[in-house]
Parts: C-alpha cells; sequence; structure tokens
C-alpha cells in the first residue's frame, strides 16, 4: 500500500465526498486525522452507508478506517462492502482509461444517467462506432488502437503491453 501511485487520483477531503463517482477518484489532501498519516491515501466508498459508527460519512481514507477502529471511532461498518479509489496511473494508464471510455460510449456499456437518460454521445460515424459496432471484440479493438498511436507511446519503452493489460483488466472490471 505505501508503495502505490496515487498521483492520478484527484486531492479532496475524503470525509466531506457524497459522490460514489468522486469518492473513488480521489485521494485525501490532508497529512492527518486523529493522529493518523492520510496524505495520498486513496478515499475508500462505504456502498453509500455510513462507514463508520461515529459519523454518517460515505467516502473516508482508506488508512483511516483501517487502522482507526478502536481509537478514532468505535467500529468499521463497511468493512465488508466498500471499493477504494484506484486508476492506473501513467502514460499507459491513461491511454487505457481513453480507450475504454471510448469503447464504453460506442457500445452503449455506460451511456445512461442515474435518470434513466441515454447520455451517449460522439460521432457515429467515426471508426471507434465501426469497430464496436461490427462486433470487433475490446482486445482486438485495444491492439490496433496501440499499434494506430505508437508513436505516441514509443518512447514508453515495456508500456506497451502494461498498457493492454490494463486496458483489458479495467474493461473486465468495469463492465
Amino acid at each position: 500500500q505505501d508503495n502505490e501511485d496515487t498521483s492520478c487520483l484527484k486531492y479532496a477531503v475524503c470525509s466531506k465526498l457524497q459522490d460514489e463517482d468522486a469518492c473513488l477518484q480521489s485521494r485525501d489532501s490532508r497529512s492527518e486525522a486523529d493522529g493518523i498519516p492520510i496524505k495520498d491515501e486513496p478515499c475508500v466508498w462505504c456502498a453509500g452507508e455510513s462507514c463508520t459508527s461515529s459519523s454518517s460519512n460515505t467516502c473516508e481514507p482508506r488508512r483511516w478506517l483501517l487502522e482507526g477502529e478502536g481509537s478514532a471511532f468505535d467500529s468499521f461498518l463497511a468493512r465488508a462492502s466498500y471499493s477504494v479509489a484506484a486508476k492506473p496511473c501513467g502514460v499507459a494508464g491513461h491511454l487505457a482509461n481513453e480507450l475504454l471510455v471510448e469503447w464504453k460510449a460506442y457500445r452503449n456499456l455506460d451511456c445512461k444517467s442515474s435518470d434513466g437518460q441515454d447520455v451517449a454521445g460522439g460521432v457515429q460515424g467515426s471508426e471507434v462506432a465501426e469497430k464496436a459496432s461490427s462486433g470487433t471484440d475490446i482486445g482486438s479493438y485495444i491492439q490496433d488502437e496501440i499499434l494506430r498511436r505508437k508513436v505516441l507511446i514509443a518512447p514508453y519503452k515495456g508500456e506497451v503491453k502494461k498498457l493492454f493489460d490494463l486496458a483489458l483488466v479495467e474493461f473486465t472490471e468495469s463492465v
């Protein structure tokens, strides 16, 4: 946990966040809470429920939750159902995220707002839309895009394989 790269996560005060998406894209900006160092700790989303017995906060810094039980608060209520903010960092991670957003938008996998309205965007005549609607699988799409964009990522030796692996993992977990 200590050597994990959280630099892609946005700074926020985890306990002030009330939205799942914001929580799962953030790391705590404070240096400590109740004597527990939490600077750069990824935020934890407690499935929309109170994380602890001491407040109604639904988002808290991970280290505080894992080490604060019994001192900062009585009980970690969401121990069985929480998610930790995580986002792949580096060139590979950013490109993987970009490719997945494009793919999901055109496959209509993630195109509904909370009220059920269609929010998919983009130009329907694009290459992505054609590949997605033609049944091209995500692995082939990512491989094609990596080759097409290789000039952008060529200086980052070793990250092409990492990019492909990250993109497939991200896609699998998000569906």
